[in-house]
């Protein structure tokens, strides 16, 4: 599946037209990512969003001096979109589980194509508001989880 296929069916992308679609496209890079191979470390600095589109990615944190794997993410996942609006460092590392195939898109272009067109900018915040609540909902349950074994 192409990229512009894999974004055609992301909620929020999937209403922006052909044009707009096509500028997406040719914005994101795409690579192969052998399995093991870190795609976003955390108390990183970048400001690139991924998508992927074949494999898996899990996703890391620290709990005292242990890595716990957080969540997993498979085909069309469009993950780290934070840093597109903030300047933090990154918070959890990401890395490939199997070879895959992300596409990135860094901030510049992101802001470019934002500003150029209000349905991208739409889809981006959209996108970002998926990926919020989502972190929500992770942190909410580990919370009521804690409480309850407490």
């Amino acid at each position: 599946m192409s990229l512009r296929e894999v974004l055609a069916r992301l909620p929020g992308f999937s209403r922006l037209e052909a044009a707009d679609l096509d500028a997406l496209d040719a914005a994101f890079v795409r690579r192969e990512v052998p399995a093991g191979q870190v795609i976003v470390r955390a108390g990183a600095h970048d400001h690139s969003a991924h998508l992927l589109l074949t494999g898996e990615v899990g996703v890391f944190g620290r709990h005292g001096d242990q890595e716990v794997e957080l969540d997993r993410l498979g085909p069309g996942t469009l993950f780290g979109l934070v840093p597109l609006v903030d300047d933090a460092p990154r918070t959890s590392t990401c890395r490939a589980l199997v070879p895959s195939r992300i596409a990135s898109l860094d901030r510049g272009a992101a802001t470019l194509l934002s500003h150029q067109t209000a349905p991208i900018a739409l889809a981006f915040q959209r996108a970002l508001g998926g990926e919020l609540a989502r972190e929500f909902r992770r942190l909410d349950a580990r919370a009521r989880g804690l409480v309850g074994a407490g």
